[in-house]
């Protein structure tokens, strides 16, 4: 009986090391291996980085900020809205961002971090000027009554 409660005892232990082998072995593929072989084989264009666009309508002074990583068509960063009137800030908003790229077009969304100040953004942006701009268009949500959908046009440059 004491033979079969040990090799009962060295089964499980086993099994469990198994386990944890395969699990971390699966962990190390999908985190480390196959995002170094997509960076290998990408020959697409870097977006990486900072990007600006700064608009005037008149009453108030925007300035939005894309930080932007990248990992083959997939793009990650943050970004930032900042609403100014004669050089004094009204507010600020930072954003989490996700997206791809496909066909010489990025598609990036936007959500708000801060959960007390809802905001989401879509957008489709053109890749110009061999990397050097994204111009397009992106879809928000309405400030106003919060319950409509606003668009607008949009350019953002690179930051060298």
């Amino acid at each position: 009986m004491n033979w079969i409660t040990s090799n009962l005892s060295i089964n499980i232990i086993g099994g469990i090391i198994s386990a944890v082998i395969i699990l971390f072995l699966s962990f190390l593929v999908k985190h480390a291996l196959i995002p170094w072989v997509r960076k290998l084989l990408y020959q697409g264009i870097d977006l990486s980085g900072t990007w600006i666009s700064q608009i005037d309508d008149g009453e108030f002074h925007f300035v939005y900020t894309l930080t932007l990583s990248q990992k083959a068509n997939t793009i990650s960063g943050s970004g930032t809205i900042i609403k100014s009137k004669n050089n004094i800030g009204i507010y600020a908003q930072s954003f989490k961002i996700e997206g791809s790229i496909w066909e010489g077009f990025i598609t990036l969304n936007l959500k708000s971090n801060d959960r007390k100040s809802l905001s989401i953004i879509s957008s489709l942006l053109k890749i110009n000027n061999r990397g050097d701009s994204l111009i397009g268009y992106w879809v928000y949500r309405e400030y106003e009554g919060c319950d409509g959908v606003e668009s607008e046009s949009i350019a953002f440059y690179r930051q060298r």
